[in-house]
């Protein structure tokens, strides 16, 4: 279970970077189009760039968080937050250029556009990472819990010192004590 979140790490760094390399691609068409023609830009949808930028942010920073700051329970609640935020803005990116891009065939019988294993390579695999880092500090943040809660009860040091006789002591229990001790009636 200790090299579990290592090697999911490791997978969700994969997938980033493949959803990097994609935005890469994206962002160096749009600065070099010719005719400055801006395909985000021109159907109304400008804040897809932008969003997809932002969740590979995200991403990279929960990324960073989960592997850097993995004994901190605080900081492991925030990637895991982070990741998760950062895989629903990307699925909501995914889905909206599938809409917008869909495949068609072109003249010469090559497809144009978004197909289901384009969309899942390029525009879902941060979607996976999000997911992945999620689940790499979740885990690592219950090994930091389990480990403070094992700490603290080492730790612990009774302070009470309790003897085995009563610790208060009242008249009627004095009374009972020295009173001689009564005999039961026969039937």
């Amino acid at each position: 279970m200790e090299k579990l979140p290592k090697y999911l790490w490791i997978a969700a760094l994969i997938l980033w970077a493949v959803g990097a390399l994609a935005l890469v691609l994206v962002v160096s068409s749009q600065l070099f189009l010719p005719g400055n023609a801006q395909v985000f830009g021109d159907t109304g949808r400008g804040w897809l760039l932008p969003a997809w930028i932002g969740a590979m942010a995200v991403l990279l920073a929960a990324l960073i968080l989960a592997k850097k700051l993995y004994k901190n329970e605080k900081y492991n609640l925030l990637a895991f937050i982070l990741g998760l935020v950062g895989a629903a803005v990307a699925l909501v990116v995914a889905l909206e250029l599938k809409g917008l891009l869909p495949e068609k065939v072109g003249l010469v019988y090559e497809t144009q556009g978004i197909s289901t294993w384009k969309l899942i390579w390029r525009h879902l695999t941060p979607v996976g990472a999000g997911v992945l880092v999620a689940v790499v500090a979740w885990i690592h943040r219950a090994d930091a819990r389990r480990a403070r809660i094992a700490a603290e009860n080492d730790s612990y040091k009774s302070v009470y010192d309790l003897p085995d006789e009563p610790v208060f002591r009242d008249a009627r229990s004095e009374n009972q004590q020295n009173a001689p001790k009564r005999r039961k009636k026969k039937k």
